[in-house]
């Protein structure tokens, strides 16, 4: 008897046996659980056949047979494709057996203790490991290699790193760390010891509205990561973990995209292109199905949410979701949910008992939810949470088309309130509605507002990131048109106006249009300086400060401008050296406060004061060296090492004395190395422009040495001579 571990029973389903416990209603779980352990156990190596798993399983058949027949068949395709390819590296260890792949990675990721691998996706592998420091449980997510890992998943994997590190919410995935391990990216994020949603409620056989106060947590957090500028544009059940103590978890953050630049002033990180569907299929929005990655928005979040409750709250699909992918998507755009309770009645479910529990408000919240059409959904995931709390405390819900006759028995209903008082609060609520509406139509221009602006932002960006230079200026400048017209103090809104500024400001610059650069420049360090001073401990406006310094700083030099250049980068440098000391750990602030200081150190050795220019090339190579230690395969530590190096040959080279040309070029032949290391050629790949770049000044500037010390031999020489 074959017994297959799964969430039931103790943690245990005995699959043959006493066949008098199966039910029809549950024959699709059980058959995804055995199919799930099946594969699970065979990638670790077990030897199980179908003939053992059909004997054991005979009263899943004949559904499960063609569940395995399906498997054999992919099985099947990859033996071929991997021996029809030469290319394919069999001894790679990432490939190989289940044992292989632990010793490998046990041996290779310092500080971790790899317990076993947990899940296999598009883009990574996810492993149960322990963190030897803390004792922590934690999941390593590394990156795929070789042909199974593209360009767009790699970057994907970057991106999901750089989104997740700077979310903190007890109900989002937090990362506590991330690095490579042999060239490969990995980080290190929360174990969540749970289920997917959906089986935790089945496994619990919650309740309606236990399920919808464990989703209001999930919007919660969903709000939290909108509000942030995450868009996560996969939520399903499987990224939606609930632990052991029934609290819920956002995570896999592989598709999103961060519509504001995320906490460093960066472009807005984005994957998908124009007719590329970005999500899970069942799960996405209307507007995703025709990989129109412009039109979507929070919103777009906001159906998923909208598909993931109704499915839990019915065991169903608010359509159909079987068969080709055009048919599926022409459903998703076209054909209306049925509402829950006639779901409830088709499905014939004994999971619930039909209709307990759901009423017309949620059906309504649900129907506003599913909404094909992006302005009639929920406009927030906020709104949807506060609607479902309206929902359980019984107060009249949002989504309703209300009259103002409903809203009063609503609350008569659960109040309570003596017929005698009722035409007196007619009256009052009349004047309260009135007052509501007009604050909600305020609210509401902002949040259109917010969506536009972050809209025309993330859009310049891909144009500015394509080279269509034109158009992203003329998108940018749509966002400060709007922001013109909405009179609110938002801190979103502050947020994307800065943004725009900034971006204008570089690409003018880059342009050498340093007249039309200059004043987008100033009104960006205006903007942050007066939030920092409204705000003295905000780190991520202060962080943005450093960058508009930074800007101006630059845009100095470009006029020859040197001591306002210099003022500037020292302001930059003041900053991130006090973020840096309340935050040791954060290494992108750490490489930036070592660029400042590289500055700093140009700018001084420009004008004539050499000490202090050493003192910068010397703090700027130290910061660049402990960085590149502890991570050498990090090409960025790599490019930033090598630029310390030179800079610091720079200053050696202006002394013009043999000893500290001899340095220099001793300090030129260490920068040669890192880029020309032969036993690490992949690492640079990221990076072969500026690369190129410092290799030619490295060569230039050991010619130049080269020359020197001929004239410097040749003077001698003379001198010797007479």
């Amino acid at each position: 008897m074959i017994s297959f571990k799964t969430h039931g029973n103790n943690g245990k389903l005995v699959i043959a046996g006493d066949l008098s416990r199966s039910s029809d209603s549950d024959r699709p779980s059980r058959i995804a659980a055995v199919v799930k352990d099946v594969l699970r156990r065979r990638h670790a190596g077990a030897q199980i056949g179908d003939a053992e798993i059909v004997e054991a399983n005979l009263d899943l058949m004949p559904e499960l047979g063609e569940r395995l027949q399906t498997l054999g068949a992919i099985a099947a395709a990859a033996r071929s494709a991997s021996q029809a390819d030469p290319r394919e590296d069999s001894a790679d260890p990432m490939h190989d057996s289940f044992t292989a792949d632990l010793q490998y990675l046990n041996g290779a990721l310092r500080g971790y203790t790899i317990i076993e691998r947990v899940h296999i996706g598009g883009q990574g592998v996810v492993y149960k490991a322990i963190q030897r420091a803390t004792q922590r449980v934690v999941a390593i997510k590394i990156m795929l290699d070789g042909p199974l890992a593209s360009s767009r998943q790699r970057r994907r994997f970057d991106r999901e790193i750089e989104i997740v590190a700077h979310l903190r919410h007890p109900h989002v995935i937090t990362l506590f760390h991330s690095g490579t391990v042999r060239g490969r990216q990995f980080f290190a994020m929360e174990f969540v010891d749970g289920l997917p949603i959906h089986e935790h409620v089945l496994l619990h056989d919650m309740n309606t509205h236990d399920v919808v106060r464990l989703f209001v947590t999930v919007c919660r957090a969903v709000s939290y990561a909108h509000q942030n500028g995450i868009i996560h544009r996969d939520l399903k059940p499987a990224n939606i973990l609930v632990d052991l103590d029934g609290q819920p978890h956002v995570l896999d953050f592989g598709l999103a995209k961060d519509v504001t630049g995320g906490a460093a002033g960066r472009a807005p990180l984005f994957i998908s292109e124009d007719g590329c569907v970005v999500g899970t299929l069942p799960y996405s929005s209307p507007e995703q199905i025709g990989g129109l990655d412009g039109r979507v928005d929070t919103r777009s979040d906001i159906y998923s949410l909208g598909v993931v409750l109704y499915q839990l709250l019915t065991e169903c699909f608010p359509y159909p979701v079987d068969g080709q992918p055009r048919a599926v998507g022409n459903n998703i755009i076209s054909r209306s949910a049925l509402p829950l309770r006639q779901a409830l009645r088709r499905e014939e479910t004994t999971a619930y008992p039909p209709a307990v529990g759901i009423d017309h408000d949620l059906e309504t919240i649900v129907a506003k939810a599913l909404a094909k059409e992006k302005e009639r959904r929920y406009q927030s995931a906020a709104e949807l949470a506060d609607d479902l709390d309206r929902f359980l405390a019984g107060d009249a819900i949002v989504a309703k088309a209300a009259s103002s006759l409903y809203v009063l028995k609503k609350t008569v209903r659960k109040h309570r309130v003596p017929a005698a008082l009722v035409t007196a609060f007619v009256l009052i609520f009349t004047v309260g509605m009135t007052a509501m509406w007009q604050r909600a139509e305020g609210i509401a221009k902002i949040a259109q507002a917010k969506l536009s602006m972050g809209a025309l932002l993330k859009d310049g960006s891909v144009r500015r990131d394509e080279g269509r230079l034109q158009q992203a200026i003329s998108l940018l400048e749509g966002v400060l048109e709007i922001r013109d017209t909405v009179r609110a103090n938002d801190p979103v809104i502050r947020r994307y106006e800065y943004g725009a500024r900034h971006r204008l400001a570089e690409l003018y610059f880059d342009m050498n249009l340093a007249k039309d650069a200059a004043p987008h420049c100033e009104a960006a360090v205006r903007l942050a300086e007066e939030i920092i001073r409204a705000e003295p401990h905000n780190p991520e406006w202060q962080r943005l400060l450093g960058f508009s310094y930074v800007l101006r700083g630059r845009m100095a030099a470009s006029r020859s401008d040197w001591a306002s250049g210099l003022s500037d980068f020292d302001k930059a440098a003041s900053i991130r050296e006090k973020l840096f000391v309340a935050d040791p750990q954060n290494k992108a602030l750490k490489a930036e406060l070592a660029a400042a200081r590289g500055w700093m150190g140009e700018y001084c050795m420009r004008l004539g004061r050499s000490t202090e220019s050493r003192t910068h090339c010397e703090a700027a190579y130290e910061l660049r060296r402990e960085l590149f230690e502890a991570e050498p395969d990090v090409s960025d530590w790599v490019i930033g090492l090598t630029e310390a190096l030179v800079n610091l040959a720079s200053w050696h080279i202006s002394q013009r004395l043999a000893d500290a040309d001899q340095v220099a070029l001793n300090l030129l032949d260490r920068a040669e190395a890192l880029l020309t290391n032969p036993a690490n050629p992949r690492h640079l790949a990221s990076r072969r422009g500026p690369a190129s770049r410092l290799l030619s000044t490295v060569e230039h500037n050991k010619q130049g040495l080269r020359e020197r010390a001929k004239r410097r031999a040749s003077r001698l020489s003379s001198q010797s001579g007479s």
